[in-house]
């Protein structure tokens, strides 16, 4: 297995793996094992089909899990030993070349990554933080309350009465919340 870091710039990099044939032969021979065990082939016992059929039949579906797996596990691998903060899952490059999906091949990918900009925050003693009280009138609160049981009322068939009141209080809650955020940014 080879790994190759090209930095494009100081937020993107392109990674270049290349996977030789013994890094994903173990899984492979595993996985088309596996497989075995479980084939039911029409002419032979369960367990028991030779494996040059099975490698017929299921060799490429095989050799793309492990050769994924090698994958997975190799670019989890670098990112954390590199500790690199990436944004979302590395992508498969525009600059990937066509591949040949046979057992035995050594296969190339290259992926685009993205990285987070590293922020730096200076925080002293003589910031200040804001805050407010924000008070909600009896009045506004029974409205919602009323509204929010005509809501439900619909499904109270399907509902018990504590299990509808337990919902309009969460909602109230949440409303409320929202509201106050509402407010605030204002």
């Amino acid at each position: 297995m080879k790994v190759k870091d090209k930095k494009i710039d100081s937020l993107n990099r392109e990674l270049t793996l290349v996977i030789e044939a013994a890094d994903y032969a173990e899984a492979e021979r595993k996985k088309l094992a596996d497989c075995r065990r479980k084939a039911d082939f029409k002419g032979f016992r369960k367990g028991m089909v030779p494996m040059s059929m099975i490698q017929r039949v299921y060799g490429e579906q095989c050799l793309a899990e492990a050769v994924n797996e090698v994958i997975s596990t190799q670019l989890d691998k670098y990112i954390t030993d590199n500790k690199l903060r990436t944004l979302g899952e590395p992508l498969s490059s525009e600059s990937q070349p066509e591949l040949e999906w046979k057992s035995g091949n050594d296969f190339t990918f290259i992926f685009d990554i993205a990285l987070s900009p590293e922020l730096k925050f200076e925080v002293e003693k003589s910031d200040e933080i804001p805050s407010y009280n924000v008070t909600v009138a009896a009045k506004d609160k029974s409205t919602m309350a009323e509204n929010l049981k005509k809501f439900y009322e619909e499904k109270k068939e399907e509902k018990s009465e504590e299990d509808i009141d337990k919902e309009v209080s969460e909602r109230l809650k949440e409303q409320y919340k929202n509201e106050a955020e509402w407010r605030l940014s204002k």
